[in-house]
């Protein structure tokens, strides 16, 4: 019954960018011809940088395993249980990097992050909430809701309208670089025309900059923040559309 909803972005050639959603669930368990238990998933999880993706995945003692379809075997991916600048070889002789493992925001929720091989991040709670997938059409994935255990965190996608857009107002993505020196980018997608507000705070709740304060039509948007003039530190961006609110963190360090 676990369930993650994305909010998919795809950037075709020539700048053209179209919206979709993406929901998986996990609807049950299967022994496979090998005679390893695996989670099923209600369609193939694009989180792996494999193809066919796999729709069998397990954990076990923090790692993650998948059920190569090709081969009929268990196919370890990724690991949590090693520090950050650490490298571990995953069952395809790729070399992944553990970048960093940092305190981080999370629908809202403080939780340990986790970034990968540069374009995947984890969180201890909720699993993968964001991956860049680089390529001709390069596909961007962010977490807005989903349900583990029961409990629903985020907003679920309910429904998507004729042009592909996501239901709910708006889509606020992780900074980019993050941690930064001086200056970072931040992106967010509004599915109808409205009134948006983007302000950045510090620790103590103190307002630092607006960078949005307009009414924009439907469409994705990028800003850039300089934190030039301020000290290292963790700081918040924050973007409210109507009643959506969303609160994100960031790290600046010189």
């Amino acid at each position: 019954g676990n369930r993650w909803d994305y909010f998919v972005e795809n950037h075709a050639p020539g700048g053209h960018i179209t919206y979709d959603t993406l929901s998986i669930e996990i609807v049950g368990k299967q022994i496979l011809s090998n005679g390893i238990e695996y989670f099923k998933f209600s369609e193939p999880f694009p989180f792996f940088r494999y193809y066919p993706y796999p729709e069998y995945v397990r954990e076990e003692r923090n790692k993650i395993y998948f059920f190569d379809i090709h081969d009929s075997v268990d196919c370890f991916a990724y690991r949590f249980d090693i520090p950050a600048d650490s490298i571990y070889i995953n069952c395809k002789g790729n070399q992944i990097r553990i970048d960093w493992i940092d305190t981080s925001y999370t629908l809202g929720y403080t939780d340990i992050h986790q970034r990968q091989y540069i374009f995947r991040d984890f969180s201890y709670r909720f699993g993968i909430y964001h991956q860049l997938s680089p390529g001709i059409v390069q596909i961007d994935y962010t977490l807005k809701g989903c349900i583990i255990s029961g409990v629903t965190y985020g907003n679920l996608i309910v429904s998507v309208d004729n042009e592909g857009l996501l239901l709910n107002n708006i889509m606020l993505s992780q900074n980019y670089p993050n941690p930064f020196n001086p200056t970072t980018s931040i992106q967010y997608a509004i599915s109808n025309k409205q009134f948006v507000i983007l302000k950045v705070y510090d620790v103590l709740g103190d307002e630092i900059a607006t960078l949005v304060n307009e009414e924009k039509p439907v469409g994705s948007y990028e800003v850039e923040f300089d934190g030039s003039e301020l000290t290292s530190g963790v700081y918040f961006y924050r973007v409210q559309a109507g009643n959506f609110v969303e609160t994100k963190k960031m790290l600046l360090m010189k």
